[in-house]
């Protein structure tokens, strides 16, 4: 009768030891599949923020391309420099579908700045607002500095890309990528 009783007792401690096992288990799989989910979860933050990084860096590409293109093929005729202030503006100087000399035919937050030219030195700032769907901007600045004459000059060209229209670059989340050469 004894060994009946212990036997009963030895079934009672297995059961709880596969309870146990199962507990452990069961641990063991969830915390392997936060782990895989929480990579994913990074993984696709990453793909995301390489896409809005892609879209400013081409977007300051373009603008600095097309600030490059109207300087060397339009010398003193879009650009100011230190001894031939532009004003007006230039007209009709496109550049993605948009005239970069007249704010008013871009979208809204466009500008188009010739600045002051100094003696040594002059500045011109504008906005290129790309159309959908892509949605970006580019804030460029060119600065001529020394004589117009091409031998005692320099011109650099800088050119911000941002991943969003012109009136939202002032958002915290914006991603900004920036170029710039100078010749």
């Amino acid at each position: 009768m004894k060994k009946i009783f212990q036997k009963k007792n030895i079934l009672k401690y297995k059961k709880g030891i596969t309870v146990l096992i199962a507990a452990l288990v069961a641990s063991i799989l969830l915390a392997i599949g936060l782990s895989i989910f929480n990579t994913t979860v990074k993984d696709l933050f990453f793909a995301s923020t390489s896409k809005q990084s892609e879209i400013a860096f081409y977007a300051a590409d373009t603008a600095a391309e097309c600030a490059q293109y109207f300087d060397i093929g339009f010398p003193g005729q879009v650009f100011a420099t230190s001894s031939i202030p532009i004003v007006p503006a230039p007209t009709s100087r496109f550049c993605v579908t948009f005239d970069i000399t007249n704010p008013g035919q871009n979208a809204s937050g466009s500008y188009w700045d010739p600045g002051t030219p100094t003696v040594s030195s002059a500045t011109t700032k504008f906005k290129l607002h790309f159309p959908s769907p892509i949605k970006a901007c580019a804030e460029v600045t060119v600065t001529k500095e020394g004589l117009p004459d091409g031998i005692n000059s320099k011109t650099t060209i800088s050119s911000f890309g941002y991943d969003t229209t012109c009136e939202k670059i002032s958002n915290p989340r914006t991603v900004q990528r920036g170029i710039q050469f100078s010749y």
